[in-house]
């Protein structure tokens, strides 16, 4: 709760200059690389020491572990769900870049371009346009807060893997450079929160935009995570 009060004041701060919101999704980004992959690795080393199975860049195979996830106990059922906790405030702090983004109109470019300890900055220059009546609504964080659906003990643990599912693909596609124009986060945000879809940009030498998805199709139906 706390951390969504931050993130939330965050979001509605009234910026006056560029340099601020690209200085909040630098401190991200920095963050993001460090916690994240660690957070990843930790529910993988789970996976393995409880359920045997070894969780690669793919999606992860429900089939596989479906019987060992109704076997196992309640209290590495509750061990899982602690790790995947964690998650949420990386999945937050993604969420929060992703509304900066969008209403402060900042691309990939400017992002990737901002150094806060360049002594003179083009991005000093006053915020003349942002979108208004914007609402930051998380959804993925306030369901875990509030949830609204109601799920059996089992469909609980396999919600436990598919929410893992969502925070690795989220993640890796974070961390990846991509060339073409993939999915949008918008499944995690309230229907009346519109990303704009972009079109392939080429990059040049290492300075390929980073781009953040997370499938909104529920795989959960063909077993596939």
């Amino acid at each position: 709760d706390e951390q969504l009060f931050v993130a939330d004041n965050l979001a509605y701060f009234p910026y006056q200059v560029q340099d601020e919101p690209l200085f909040i999704i630098e401190q991200i980004d920095l963050s993001i690389s460090v916690s994240g992959s660690t957070q990843l690795q930790q529910f993988r080393d789970l996976l393995k020491q409880h359920l045997d199975y070894t969780d690669d860049d793919e999606g992860i195979d429900i089939t596989k572990i479906e019987k060992k996830l109704y076997d196992v106990s309640e209290t590495i059922i509750n061990e899982l769900n602690q790790c995947l906790y964690t998650t949420k405030s990386t999945m937050l702090l993604l969420l929060l870049k992703s509304y900066l983004k969008d209403v402060y109109y900042l691309n990939d470019t400017k992002i990737i371009e901002y150094d806060h300890t360049e002594s003179c900055k083009i991005t000093d220059r006053p915020i003349v346009t942002r979108k208004i009546n914007v609402k930051f609504e998380p959804k993925v964080i306030l369901d875990t807060i509030k949830p609204i659906i109601k799920y059996d003990n089992f469909q609980k643990r396999k919600q436990i893997i598919k929410e893992f599912g969502d925070f690795k693909r989220y993640l890796l596609a974070f961390d990846a450079d991509i060339e073409d124009t993939i999915q949008s986060i918008s499944e995690l945000l309230p229907a009346s929160y519109s990303t704009p879809t972009k079109g392939k940009k080429k990059g040049s030498g290492t300075s390929k935009r980073r781009k953040v998805m997370i499938d909104s199709d529920d795989d959960s139906v063909n077993g596939d995570f």
